[in-house]
């Protein structure tokens, strides 16, 4: 399977969950693991209410833009939840206004979710974590989960990651080659096209692409 086009006609939504929704091609058990449980659970997911309810206190903006900020911002609670990270490390490199994903975190910061087995489930709690380093280059070392929207962050990263960590990309007009070449490149690991966004999991045998959406 190849990574989505774009703009293509799976810009729709609708048409990305017709063909590709409810894992749908996915062979991968731990591809269909996630793509079930963690990018779209039947079932309401960890205070998503709370986070829906907040997200709609943030300024207005368009449609489009509000729906893929909750939906990202979900994904990425239940990836913190599910994933169990002890350092979740954030690298943007574009203007980037964080809380619109529910997120409070500047750019290059990391923070620390607690001892092993200790994980909060509460959206709430998980945005109140204290800071451990706020610092652009290199933030991302050592980090079980990376949220970022540059591709050579992404590939510094995938460089030294051990298995089972991984990163959520996300995908812009001007990055759209760049992460093609990023995914090209990569000889194992899973890769879970989302279309507006990719997430990126170590793993150390095979390598698996597969689409999905949110």
């Amino acid at each position: 399977m190849k990574l989505y086009r774009t703009p293509s006609i799976f810009a729709i939504r609708t048409l990305r969950r017709i063909r590709y929704g409810r894992g749908a091609g996915v062979h991968s058990p731990y591809g269909y693991f996630f793509t079930t449980q963690i990018t779209g659970p039947r079932y309401e997911y960890y205070d998503d209410d709370f986070l829906a309810a907040w997200h709609e206190t943030q300024p207005q903006q368009g449609l489009h833009a509000r729906r893929l900020d909750l939906d990202v911002g979900k994904l990425w609670y239940r990836m913190c939840a599910r994933m169990r990270p002890i350092r979740v490390a954030y690298v943007m490199v574009e203007e980037w206004d964080a809380p619109f994903y529910g997120i409070r975190a500047t750019p290059g910061a990391v923070h620390v979710l607690g001892e092993e087995g200790n994980h909060p489930a509460a959206a709430e709690a998980l945005q109140d974590f204290p800071l451990l380093q706020n610092g652009g280059k290199g933030a991302e070392e050592g980090a079980d989960l990376l949220f970022t929207d540059s591709p050579i962050v992404a590939e510094r990263y995938l460089q030294t990651a051990q298995e089972g960590q991984a990163l959520l990309l996300l995908r812009q007009k001007h990055t759209r080659r760049a992460i093609e070449n990023l995914v090209e490149g990569l000889d194992r690991g899973l890769v879970m096209d989302f279309y507006d966004c990719l997430v990126i999991v170590a793993r150390e045998k095979y390598h698996y692409l597969y689409r999905s959406t949110l």
